[in-house]
């Protein structure tokens, strides 16, 4: 800010004059003395108010974190003691404007003030100092500053749209008027929009007009590296990398050569000069660097171990980032890498979940954060449905051949003892389907005579092939193993429900690849084999085809299918199609009605009370008045609230067991059964709705 000699220089002029004019006379005397205290009182108010505001922006400037680098009109983060001193500066300014109105210094006054309140993130007091500035010295040597944090202001405010036309106007004006930094760092301000909006192309434009005014160094450096990472965003790694190695012809900071160099590093890599990029890496690891910044060199250095396809040598890298920065953001890039590396490289998807379990608790700010949440779960689903599939083979092959023993121990149990070590040391925990121990002689008789019903081994084998082939192809992409699964299902299970579903996702596989051809051959097998299925009547909406209005209601149809499976004693597949009504007509009277069947069977038949819990609490919660959510708050409560043991009930509803008295467990569990009806007994048409107020089509799929 330019202060403002030439107004003060007279001053003291006037009051030289003053003094020799009016010789020793007593009046002059007073005069001259009043003058002067009141000049110097005017003068140290004005200077006293511009030192202490140097001082608190560069507290200021010098305690911003590094993110700032990447934000340069993003809020400042103020010190106390600086924000000390703003205020100071605002009281002293505003007592310089009050006493000294007529005083060639009011509109630095209120220009200091203006930038004060906006150092504070006080957005409209600033706005309103700036303003007051330009309607009452339109001319002053500030007005473009102001008019710069007037559009400060507005982009704080999220005012994006007022602020590009505030900012039109005044790059023009800054260059008709040879104001070239004002105008560059309003361009800054421009691309900094655009690259909020995620519009890059614009933003640099903005950038590459502003390199293309002569100005600051400092403003040119920032203005090449900002539309580096626009043309790096874009995928323009050629141009990317040559926009890098530009921001060091500005004689650029340290910090901004390091993101220019590593940027550099990271362009040439996806350019696949591997070379190259190490050889910028290793002469950047060379210089005094921070832990931080140390950490990110090291993690690129390791990511271009991988891309020449050393995974020892990568792997050995990635131990070292995070065993050197624990608990950092490098850290967790580090792990969800290696993740990276074991699932698509490697094809190891335990140990790929494994780094990807680490890398989402590692440092949970980071970026990879969200993705390493979505990569486990997908593993971890992937790895469920591998192992469900494995027992059920097992227990089908039982089945099948029940004199038959099973030699060692089968698919439930690996062969290796109850851990696994990965390449770096690491314990992994076995999945909770695994059984500890071998699998004895005993074991597998018992197994091969469960009672579990073939077509539920059948059943849950063809769920979990089509649960699997759609994670390849959606979550996985691997649309291949897509395939192959969906085409072995339809031919295993050519009569069941999952054989159209699977038609229809193998044509959107196809579809997808894209193999048009092949997709719509299956959906004409789809139509011919399968006309009444849901998925055929899709086919024909889709194509303007008629379809029958007298279809059962799928949710119904859904519902029935499952209570049908429990009067046949299929307890398993019907708790499977309870679920699947529960999940997909969630908020339904329907829906709710099924997620009371889920809880109860889990009660009643297969007697594992905490699975029961856990669904007639979700029941609870999400339809709080309904009448299964009246029956169940009892139960509920008893369990939250447990009876002292002298008065713990039997299992029988008759009251306390009798001393020695005692009851067979399966006689019990019979007795319960039989005493309470459960809902599915009735048909959807009998069972009152939660609500009698609800529509007569609430239930149905919309």
């Amino acid at each position: 800010m330019r202060i403002k000699l030439a107004a003060i220089i007279p001053l003291s002029v006037l009051v030289w004059g003053g003094i020799q004019l009016n010789g020793c006379s007593n009046s002059s005397s007073d005069f001259v003395t009043t003058s002067y205290q009141n000049f110097i009182s005017y003068f140290n108010t004005y200077y006293n108010a511009k030192k202490t505001f140097d001082q608190a922006v560069e507290e200021t400037e010098g305690a911003q974190p590094r993110t700032r680098d990447f934000r340069l009109f993003a809020a400042y983060v103020v010190p106390q003691a600086a924000k000390t001193k703003f205020l100071s500066v605002i009281e002293k300014c505003s007592k310089l404007i009050q006493f000294y109105p007529h005083s060639n210094l009011v509109d630095d006054a209120l220009f200091m003030i203006g930038k004060s309140y906006l150092y504070l993130n006080e957005i409209l007091p600033a706005r309103r100092k700036f303003t007051e500035l330009l309607d009452n010295f339109p001319r002053s040597n500030v007005q473009f500053e102001a008019r710069l944090g007037i559009a400060k202001t507005h982009y704080a405010s999220q005012s994006g749209a007022e602020t590009l036309d505030i900012l039109k106007k005044l790059i023009a004006d800054a260059v008709a008027q040879n104001e070239r930094d004002i105008a560059i760092e309003a361009l800054l301000l421009e691309g900094q929009i655009y690259f909020d909006r995620l519009d890059y192309t614009e933003a640099a434009k903005s950038y590459s007009h502003a390199l293309e005014i002569s100005g600051s160094d400092k403003l040119h450096g920032f203005a090449q590296f900002q539309l580096a990472q626009c043309y790096h965003i874009k995928g323009d790694d050629d141009s990317a990398s040559k926009a890098y190695m530009k921001v060091l012809d500005f004689d650029p900071d340290f910090s901004l050569y390091y993101r220019a160099r590593l940027g550099a590093a990271m362009t040439f890599s996806a350019l696949g000069d591997l070379g190259w990029a190490l050889s910028l890496l290793e002469d950047l690891g060379k210089e005094k660097l921070s832990a931080e910044d140390r950490s990110y060199v090291d993690l690129e250095i390791a990511n271009i171990y991988q891309k020449q396809g050393d995974y020892p040598k990568a792997n050995k890298q990635y131990a070292l980032v995070d065993s050197l920065y624990k608990h950092t953001d490098a850290a967790a890039k580090s792990y969800y890498q290696a993740g990276l590396m074991y699932e698509k490289k490697l094809s190891n998807f335990p140990e790929a979940r494994l780094y990807y379990d680490k890398a989402k608790s590692e440092f949970t700010q980071s970026d990879v954060t969200d993705e390493a949440i979505k990569k486990s779960d997908v593993l971890g689903r992937y790895l469920l449905y591998r192992g469900e599939l494995a027992k059920y083979d097992s227990l089908l092959a039982m089945a099948l051949h029940p004199r038959v023993p099973v030699q060692g121990a089968d698919t439930l149990q690996p062969k290796s003892d109850s851990t696994m070590k990965s390449p770096r040391g690491d314990q992994v925990s076995r999945d909770s389907v695994s059984r500890k121990g071998p699998l004895t002689k005993s074991d597998s008789l018992k197994l091969a005579t469960a009672s579990v019903p073939i077509d539920t081994i059948h059943y849950r084998r063809a769920s979990n092939q089509f649960d699997l082939a759609i994670l390849f192809f959606m979550d996985l992409d691997q649309p291949d193993s897509a395939v192959h699964r969906l085409s072995a299902l339809v031919r295993e299970y050519p009569d069941s429900k999952f054989a159209p579903r699977a038609l229809y996702a193998l044509a959107e596989v196809y579809r997808s690849k894209p193999e048009p051809t092949a997709s719509d051959s299956i959906l004409q097998v789809l139509l011919n084999k399968y006309p009444e299925s849901e998925y055929a009547l899709r086919v024909k909406k889709l194509s303007g085809q008629e379809t029958s209005p007298t279809i059962l209601d799928s949710a119904e149809l859904r519902y029935t299918n499952a209570e049908n499976s429990f009067k046949a004693g299929n307890e398993l597949l019907a708790l499977d199609g309870f679920k699947d009504i529960a999940t997909r007509y969630h908020g339904t009277a329907l829906g709710t009605k099924a997620r009371y069947a889920v809880g109860w069977i889990y009660e009643n038949v297969l007697f594992q009370n905490d699975s029961a819990t856990v669904h007639y609490r979700l029941l609870v919660k999400e339809q709080p008045q309904s009448i299964y959510a009246d029956r169940i708050r009892p139960k509920l409560a008893a369990k939250d609230n447990p009876a002292p043991p002298d008065s713990l009930q039997g299992p029988s509803s008759k009251g306390p067991l009798k001393s020695g008295q005692t009851e067979n467990a399966n006689e019990s569990a019979k007795k319960n059964i039989d005493k309470k009806p459960l809902v599915p007994e009735k048909s959807p048409q009998q069972v009152a709705s939660p609500d009698s107020t609800q529509k007569k089509n609430e239930g149905k799929p919309q």
